[in-house]
């Protein structure tokens, strides 16, 4: 017991340094750098009450023998005007092609690079030597499924390159297949639409929509994606249509009509498809159609869901209007077919939060109650997907009313390239907004320098 009593004691003056112990010859171990970074270091406090988007003067136009392409050469974009009343869409497409390449030299070079990118990032299981092949049965298949109009088109835009069937990437010029599966990437190949958010109701002063669509690819590197952004003008006898792409690209993956119908296609990584076969039609090339033909977002979203049985991938088309927005969740894997509608009220997947408020967001995953689970924790496939929403939930709760300048602000906070980046990455493309009030589009179109912390808005006009 005494021994015991003085060990105690000892001990307390070792640590209290009552005693003779010192650390005077602690040499503190060395250890990883530490992860952690200031508040400071990662996050923007960018301010755009006062910073109304740039608006850009035409430095040059391009005009179509015929007259029926026009392309405006701005500073960071392409405005381009196609005129589809005639009805002759073949010369459309070709007068299309003929026009890019007097407005961008280079094109041919920079859409070779990007299609090689894509290629290798789509196509890991399929062996080199096979690629082309595979690809050429593939455009051949879904081009014989476009509406006669599109088919046209394509066909116009592919008869001014090579005169080929091959697909060569990167020899620095595009045959006439390799045109074809540029307007087809998307159905063809791997690429993804990375992120949307829609608020109206009560947490916009008119309570109308008010959206942005964050867009990625996996071609990012190149060159075209950088340099060649583009507004594309649709112009139909009974509607027309703004597409925010890439130069020479006449499917939709980002667009609004003049009725004020916005559709963005993102990917599922819930199934890819199968590499060796096809959808039955294109996925891109029925958005288009849809919103040609429909006056509000909840019929486009049924038209594109009326044909979702011929898909063989899974995508979320996320849609808005004036009032209304919406995620037309799309499972298309062959034993589990699954179409749901989700609205702001929806019910979510287990483990997904809702805190949201007249708000609508959407991510590469399918997320409504009832769809395969590749999202959460429960299924322990935590990815990227998740940590958006989770941001999401963070940077859109509450009640306060957002504006144009409060959503840029609020998209823009976390600084690009630090861990916590979860919504502007390098892989973007560009971020839009999209007014339903004002009726008016703006966008960060990221150039060559790469996402800025504090991106410069470009006034894109109205819809």
């Amino acid at each position: 017991m005494k021994k015991t009593a003085i060990a105690a004691a000892l001990l307390f003056l070792s640590l209290t340094g009552c005693g003779t112990t010192t650390y005077d010859d602690f040499v503190f171990p060395e250890t990883d750098k530490s992860t952690l970074e200031p508040v400071g270091d990662i996050f923007n406090y960018n301010d755009y009450s006062s910073i109304p988007p740039t608006k850009e003067e035409t430095s040059e136009n391009f005009v179509s023998d015929d007259g029926l392409c026009i392309i405006g050469k701005k500073e960071h974009y392409f405005d381009v005007s196609l005129d589809l009343t005639s009805g002759d869409h073949y010369n459309a497409g070709r007068s299309y092609a003929e026009t890019v390449l007097k407005a961008d030299p280079g094109f041919e070079k920079k859409a070779d690079a990007f299609l090689s990118d894509l290629i290798i990032a789509s196509m890991t299981d399929v062996k080199k030597t096979q690629r082309s092949s595979v690809l050429h049965s593939k455009i051949t298949s879904i081009l014989h499924t476009l509406p006669e109009e599109y088919r046209d088109e394509l066909e116009g835009f592919g008869s001014v390159f090579g005169n080929t069937k091959d697909i060569a990437p990167n020899d620095g010029v595009l045959s006439e297949y390799e045109a074809l599966l540029l307007q087809l990437a998307p159905d063809l190949l791997t690429d993804s639409v990375g992120y949307a958010v829609s608020v109206g109701g009560e947490r916009t002063k008119s309570h109308k929509q008010l959206s942005a669509v964050v867009s990625v690819s996996y071609g990012r590197n190149g060159d075209y994606l950088s340099e060649d952004h583009c507004v594309l003008r649709m112009k139909n006898p009974d509607s027309t249509i703004t597409s925010l792409t890439s130069l020479g690209i006449l499917n939709v993956n980002t667009a609004v009509n003049d009725k004020g119908v916005l559709v963005s296609l993102m990917n599922s990584y819930f199934n890819e498809g199968n590499e060796k076969t096809v959808s039955e039609v294109s996925c891109t090339f029925t958005l288009r159609n849809a919103i040609e033909n429909c006056d509000n977002a909840e019929n486009t979203a049924k038209q594109i869901i009326s044909e979702a049985d011929k898909f063989n991938k899974s995508y979320s088309v996320f849609l808005t209007d004036s009032t209304h927005s919406y995620s037309a969740e799309l499972c298309c894997d062959e034993d589990n077919r699954k179409y749901i509608l989700r609205d702001k009220d929806t019910k979510l997947l287990d483990g997904l939060g809702n805190n949201f408020s007249d708000c609508l967001v959407a991510v590469n995953q399918l997320t409504a109650y009832g769809m395969p689970d590749m999202i959460t924790r429960k299924n322990n496939t935590l990815n990227s997907e998740y940590f958006k929403w989770i941001k999401s939930e963070e940077i859109f709760g509450g009640n306060d009313l957002i504006d144009q300048s409060r959503l840029k602000e609020i998209l823009t906070y976390e600084k690009h390239g630090t861990p916590i980046t979860r919504i502007r990455n390098d892989d973007m493309i560009f971020m839009l907004i999209a007014d339903h009030e004002s009726r008016t589009l703006q966008a960060d179109l990221v150039g060559n320098e790469g996402v800025q912390d504090t991106p410069e808005f470009i006034d894109l006009g109205t819809f």
